[in-house]
């Protein structure tokens, strides 16, 4: 009954987690008229009418610009509701509103909306769209761009080597399947097991697998553009390391430390003076989790120090073009808003530990758990993405090999720990 009491809190923060984030998304941003980069590109192709607003700072519109765009930034048109930009609107058959990832574009689009500029839309996705599927509209000549350095392609190209065109051919359509079918086999091979660290591994390959098939969705289906998949396979992956964090904990606890059992010694019993089930002491390994908790917390910093940047390549891989990047959407949420979230939970974890001590340990490693599995996956990112920024068909491979190492490591354990038997 006690363990059934801590999956239901995991069930709770995994619920929430799963419902929430959706649904603020789409009050903030997904009721705002929006339309594709594609039509957009297609009204400016045949419409001389057209007016393509860029709300970025100005900073960041001399850096990279579309080329006929104009730059009208968010905080001008907050602070002046009726200032001399109000004119390049007036009258306009067709007015779009962009920014790197479409965020700060429907905000600015509610904005025209409120001030009577009722026809202005949004362009969902922002430069990071337009620029995803730049492997189809080469044709139109919108794709150029404006630098400090000139005009340039929206899309830089990069050659292959024939090395890196196996790999990823092999990580796409042979590692995946593989480690994806894994994933299912320790799910199936777990399934009427109850104890609680093969309970919690057997949600957690649950979710790595639903999580991957939304990638492999999204990529076969939507060409990469679906946000609704896009979150449910990051949330798959970051639900996937937390549960799997907490499977470790409790296999470690149960299996060989011994240390929530009322019945039997602690492994770590010679090492301490006392133990807090025989004598009113404070535990060693409470003691110990005090300082790796907040040790922990500040890894959270890593990935929060990091810049942002928005970075596309299209290459060839074996005669088909591919688009290889990282949005700036997908870096907010990995290196900002998951290690916010990881930041929280280990303060929670921390509290509790502290003030309920011994008896706070089990709700306290629940939170911790809670707390690694955003930080894993975020930090995952990070180290791909940001080492390979340059060349993000590495980052794709390394993240694929990563995950079939990971999903192979739990499958390697449980056989030949015989836990199936």
């Amino acid at each position: 009954m006690k363990q059934n009491k801590y999956f239901r809190l995991m069930s709770m923060l995994i619920l929430i987690g799963m419902v929430v984030p959706p649904v603020l998304f789409w009050l903030l941003f997904l009721r705002t008229p929006s339309v594709m980069p594609e039509m957009v590109r297609e009204v400016i192709a045949s419409n001389e009418d057209v007016l393509l607003i860029d709300v970025r700072p100005e900073s960041e519109y001399e850096e990279f610009s579309l080329k006929g765009s104009v730059n009208i930034p968010i905080d001008t048109i907050s602070s002046q509701p009726q200032g001399s930009w109000r004119e390049m609107l007036r009258d306009r058959k067709h007015v779009f509103v962009i920014c790197n990832s479409g965020i700060l574009s429907a905000l600015a689009t509610d904005q025209l909306h409120d001030l009577g500029f009722a026809g202005a839309l949004n362009v969902a996705g922002g430069l990071d769209a337009w620029r995803a599927v730049g492997k189809q509209i080469r044709k139109f000549d919108v794709i150029r761009v404006k630098t400090r350095q000139g005009e340039a392609d929206a899309v830089p190209r990069i050659e292959f080597t024939l090395l890196e065109q196996m790999a990823i051919c092999v990580s796409a359509f042979g590692i995946k399947p593989l480690y994806e079918l894994i994933s299912l086999i320790l799910v199936i091979w777990l399934w009427r097991r109850a104890e609680p660290d093969l309970a919690a591994l057997r949600r957690a390959m649950l979710a790595f697998f639903i999580g991957e098939n939304a990638c492999a969705a999204n990529y076969l289906f939507f060409n990469e553009q679906s946000v609704l998949m896009e979150f449910f396979h990051i949330y798959g992956m970051l639900v996937c390391f937390g549960l799997a964090g907490y499977a470790l904990m409790r296999a470690a606890d149960i299996r060989v430390m011994k240390f929530s059992s009322p019945d039997e010694k602690c492994a770590l019993l010679p090492l301490c003076k006392g133990c807090y089930k025989y004598r009113n002491v404070s535990c060693n390994l409470r003691m110990l989790f005090l300082f790796f908790i907040p040790a922990t917390a500040v890894i959270t910093f890593m990935p929060l120090t990091a810049d942002l940047g928005s970075y596309f390549y299209v290459g060839s891989v074996f005669d088909s073009e591919v688009i290889f990047g990282h949005t700036v959407l997908q870096q907010v949420i990995e290196v900002r808003v998951c290690p916010l979230i990881s930041l929280l939970f280990f303060v929670l974890s921390f509290i509790i530990l502290l003030f309920r001590k011994e008896k706070g340990f089990e709700s306290s490693k629940v939170f911790f758990a809670a707390g690694l599995g955003p930080l894993g996956f975020g930090l995952m990112r990070f180290v791909t993405f940001w080492g390979y920024s340059e060349n993000p068909l590495w980052a794709e491979f390394w993240e694929e090999m990563s995950e079939f190492l990971f999903v192979t490591g739990a499958f390697w354990i449980i056989l030949r720990a015989k836990l199936t038997s």
